[in-house]
């Protein structure tokens, strides 16, 4: 006994036919179909149908068969995500979380090996915990136990409600995409452009001192001027001097004669 999800919906058929294909033997059958209604989540069986869900969420389901619930929840590099669940029901569920490289892949119908990273039976000792090696959505998939030795038939059920936490990686850590030396960096940046004003600031004061050694030169010329022109003062009066002296010997020869 065996049954499907209807991924949407529309006219299915049930085909039967023998198992070896010998035509020479016959053989009678009585064929059972019954309906069950799943959660409000279904669809959800693969990565590309999952239910998007939130950290520190609690999901409640219900399992029939061989239906798989698939939920996506987003995970950075260095976050630990922690499940776990209760069941009621005829048969034992399962968890396993499958990793951002399955997004477009069909999986297994119960637990892939290939794709999942964890994997517990959903129960009162059982916790899944993984911690995310790569940033991404991660997909968390409730199954029918494949390790329990009972068979699971279309027509047994098991509902369920799941606790997911997420803890870890804080805000203030740097992601794969920052390099944790640009702060560093951008301090040393800081003091080169702080060592371009201290030149100014020095330029400044050199322009200043050129300015005073300009000024002080001028009023050193001045002071030459100013005695240059005492000199040539002294020097008027001394050929004044000495014109005075002439015409007083002239006088003196004049009275003599």
């Amino acid at each position: 006994m065996g049954g499907d999800v209807a991924e949407q919906s529309g006219t299915y058929y049930v085909r039967i036919q023998p198992v070896d294909n010998d035509f020479n033997e016959s053989t009678d059958y009585e064929l059972t179909v019954e309906t069950t209604e799943l959660d409000e989540n279904d669809p959800n069986e693969q990565p590309n149908t999952a239910t998007q869900i939130e950290a520190d969420e609690t999901i409640a389901g219900v399992l029939s068969g061989s239906d798989r619930d698939t939920y996506a929840i987003d995970l950075e590099k260095g976050e630990t995500i922690t499940v776990s669940a209760e069941y009621d029901g005829s048969f034992t569920p399962s968890t396993s979380l499958v990793g951002p490289n399955a997004s477009d892949v069909e999986l297994d119908s119960y637990y892939d090996t290939e794709y999942s990273l964890a994997h517990e039976p959903i129960g009162r000792d059982h916790e899944l915990t993984y911690t995310a090696m790569t940033t991404g959505t991660h997909f968390l998939r409730v199954n029918p136990n494949i390790e329990s030795s009972t068979i699971v038939t279309f027509d047994e059920k098991a509902s369920y409600e799941m606790s997911v936490n997420v803890s870890g990686q804080s805000s203030d850590q740097p992601t794969d995409d920052e390099d944790p030396d640009d702060s560093e960096s951008g301090d040393d940046n800081e003091e080169t452009n702080e060592t371009p004003n201290e030149t100014d600031a020095d330029t400044d004061t050199d322009d200043s001192n050129e300015e005073s050694d300009n000024t002080s030169n001028e009023s050193d010329q001045s002071d030459d001027t100013e005695d240059n022109t005492s000199g040539e003062s002294e020097q008027s009066d001394d050929t004044s001097n000495q014109s005075d002296d002439a015409e007083d010997d002239t006088s003196s020869d004049s009275s003599d004669c």
